[in-house]
């Protein structure tokens, strides 16, 4: 369900995760009312599709930000996660185990619950991430503009590294390139 609505509406996948959290925060505050196996089954049922939820929405959320921003190498994403969920399937029992003794399984299970419901609004500023996009695209646009005029000077005139003529092309005071000598690099005059 999550990864059909995500496909469809990609911009509101941290709209899925806040849920999802909301989902476990409640369903977590269930489990120490359950008196009998069979009434345990639907909260941990829920939990884990909460967990689903946030897993399918936040995972390619972090893959768009390496894409945008980094290089597009996606391993380093999906490794971070899986050793994040080792870290805590290995730990948490560690660490809880005493705060279980201390507060009780009861009170330990409403606390881990509404965190969870208290954490799902900060997903919020996740919606940003896809207005990323834009800005992205005008500085690709720019750098490939500039390779370009790059390139077509290297054709046209000769100009290279091992040249002794040879030229850098900066951004003229209208705003347009213009191509400027080793004078005027040297002089500092790289905008006039």
């Amino acid at each position: 369900m999550c990864v059909k609505l995500s496909n469809e509406f990609p911009r509101t996948q941290y709209v899925y995760a806040g849920i999802g959290l909301v989902i476990i925060g409640a369903n977590s505050c269930v489990i120490p009312a359950c008196t009998t196996f069979a009434a345990l089954i639907l909260p941990i049922c829920g939990m884990c599709f909460g967990i689903a939820c946030v897993d399918t929405a936040l995972i390619p959320s972090l893959s768009y930000l390496v894409d945008v921003r980094y290089t597009s190498v996606y391993g380093s994403v999906y490794a971070i996660a899986d050793i994040s969920y080792a870290f805590a399937y290995a730990f948490g029992p560690i660490f809880e185990a005493d705060k279980v003794r201390i507060v009780g399984f009861t009170a330990l299970n409403i606390i881990v619950g509404l965190a969870n419901v208290l954490y799902a609004p900060m997903v919020y500023f996740l919606r940003e991430i896809y207005y990323e996009q834009a800005e992205f695209s005008a500085r690709m646009k720019e750098k490939s503009k500039l390779i370009d005029h790059q390139e077509d000077c290297v054709e046209n005139y000769g100009f290279n590294e091992g040249s002794s003529s040879s030229a850098v092309i900066g951004l003229g005071s209208k705003g347009g390139y213009q191509m400027l000598d080793d004078t005027a690099v040297k002089n500092g005059d790289l905008y006039n």
